[in-house]
């Protein structure tokens, strides 16, 4: 099911606050909620499909996560109630991303994006997937 996209007409103070966050947290890049949403969004449903890049842009492109969850630590952002539907939107996508992984085996203490990978891949990060961790996944070739 397609989701509509998302705009966003919030107020100044509360996209001041989300980008001086986005920085804080490490974010390679000034972007709005709108941005941040989207960016997961796409990569869940690159992933999907299967994941056609290399080990390398797939680990840069689920570092997204690891920066909303850090903005969702924000005591700053906390207080604005704009935030509402940016986590319900990325609540909805992780539901969709926790269906695509896959257990990478052993044990990592780490945030659950990380404990696992998608089950489907182009080859060249299924080849990647199976040196790695030792984990087969569907090998797609669009």
């Amino acid at each position: 099911m397609a989701h509509p996209e998302i705009t966003f007409g919030g107020d100044a103070e509360f996209l001041r606050a989300f980008d001086s966050a986005v920085v804080a947290a490490g974010g390679r890049r000034r972007c709005s909620p709108t941005t941040l949403v989207g960016g997961w969004r796409e990569f869940v449903r690159e992933c999907e499909d299967g994941y056609l890049d290399d080990i390398e842009e797939f680990h840069f492109d689920l570092s997204v996560r690891g920066l909303i969850e850090k903005l969702r630590r924000d005591p700053e952002l906390l207080r604005f109630r704009e935030l509402d539907w940016v986590w319900a939107e990325i609540s909805a996508v992780d539901v969709r991303y926790r269906a695509l992984l896959v257990p990478k085996g052993g044990t990592y203490p780490q945030s659950w994006w990380k404990a696992g990978i998608p089950r489907k891949a182009g080859p060249e990060l299924a080849a990647e997937f199976l040196t790695l961790y030792g984990v087969r996944v569907e090998v797609v070739d669009r």
